[in-house]
This record gives structure tokens, C-alpha cells and sequence, in this order.
């Protein structure tokens, strides 16, 4: 969710940008035209993978948050972001998204100039 205002939103996007540079993070958009998937209703997933542990899954939502350690509700909810994953736009197509929102607003220098 990107801030109102033109620098603010700038700012948003070029720490995306920069985030996506890391080799532990991976940004995807996910179009709008993709429409509304059962995942995306109003909470953040994260899934946990420690070697030698079963995953675990966590959902947080705007008052409360669960911890997951049923491997059948994990692995719902894994095989869940795998389609999202696969819905959204690659890494290097997320980026051009990314690079064009910010020429919507002016000034917007790109990252690293």
C-alpha cells in the first residue's frame, strides 16, 4: 500500500527497488487484473522453514495474529502463495512496474542517481 503524496510514494517505491536487490528478497506484483484471490483478504502469511523442523505458517491480521503448526493448514496455505506466486508478474517484469509507477509522479529520481 503505497502513501499519499508524490515523494512519500516515491520513497515507497524506490526502498522496493532497493529491497529487491538482496539476495534473500524476491518483489512480484501482482496485477489487478488478476482479481481478488481468498489469500489476499486483509492479513500478511509468512511460512516458516527451519531445516530439520516441519514448516510452520503465521497469519496476521489487523488485531490478532496465529501461529499454524498443522502441517495440513500449512501446507493449504503454502501451496495457497505458490499461487499467488505464480500469478504475479516475474521479478524483472515487477521491477518495470515498479519503475513505471514512479515516473507517475514528479520529481521521481530513480534509484542510485
Amino acid at each position: 500500500m503505497l502513501r499519499k503524496g508524490a515523494g512519500t510514494a516515491c520513497d515507497q517505491l524506490a526502498f522496493l527497488l532497493k529491497q529487491g536487490t538482496q539476495s534473500h528478497v524476491t518483489i512480484q506484483v501482482l496485477p489487478f487484473a488478476v482479481g481478488e484471490h481468498p489469500e489476499m483478504l486483509g492479513g500478511v502469511l509468512k511460512i516458516y522453514t527451519v531445516p530439520g523442523e516441519p514448516q510452520v505458517a503465521y497469519e496476521e491480521g489487523s488485531r490478532s495474529g496465529v501461529l499454524i503448526e498443522d502441517q495440513a493448514g500449512v501446507a493449504m496455505r503454502r501451496e495457497n502463495y505458490d499461487l499467488l506466486r505464480a500469478m504475479a508478474l516475474s521479478p524483472r517484469d515487477s521491477e518495470a512496474v515498479i519503475q513505471a509507477a514512479m515516473e507517475d509522479y514528479t520529481p521521481c529520481p530513480r534509484p542510485g542517481t
